[in-house]
């Protein structure tokens, strides 16, 4: 008797160990921490199933993490003691509601530094779109604006 209940025991262990398993997506977005985000996506990096996602497809902006590359770039293709001249385009080319700024004004004078910590300790819009500029003035690369104007901001 001892035999078959192990038999059967080994025969059910191994066909549980076979079977694919599967996870309930409504299981786990049930079970997603609550965040303050609009928007996230968790994903596995090696096979590309996501495991959580909240308005994944809904457009958003970046923010925080495009104005840390825009400072990575402008240390790698400048320096922090080099001065810069806010434009109009820098103060005014954004329209988001609710966005954060220093204040700095057209005509303004500052160094790379000072918006450097304008950009990455207050992330500061207006700060980052002269960053931005600064940036693509040392790359000489500009575009049009939404005026047809030429653009730094947007180059």
């Amino acid at each position: 008797m001892k035999r078959i209940l192990s038999m059967l025991m080994a025969l059910s262990l191994s066909v549980s160990l076979s079977l694919p398993a599967f996870a309930d997506e409504t299981a786990i977005q049930d079970t997603a921490p609550t965040t303050i985000s609009n928007a996230y996506l968790v994903m596995n990096a090696e096979s590309g199933q996501i495991l959580v996602q909240k308005n994944m497809d809904e457009k958003n902006y970046p923010a925080s993490i495009t104005k840390i590359l825009t400072a990575a770039i402008a240390l790698e293709v400048g320096d922090p003691k080099d001065k810069y001249e806010i434009t109009a385009d820098d103060v005014f080319s954004y329209t988001f509601p609710g966005t954060t700024y220093v204040a700095l004004t057209h005509d303004e004078i500052v160094t790379v530094e000072q918006l450097l910590y304008g950009t990455l300790m207050a992330s500061a819009n207006d700060a980052a779109n002269g960053l931005g500029s600064y940036v693509a003035t040392k790359q000489n690369r500009t575009t049009l604006n939404e005026k047809g104007e030429e653009s730094y901001v947007s180059g």
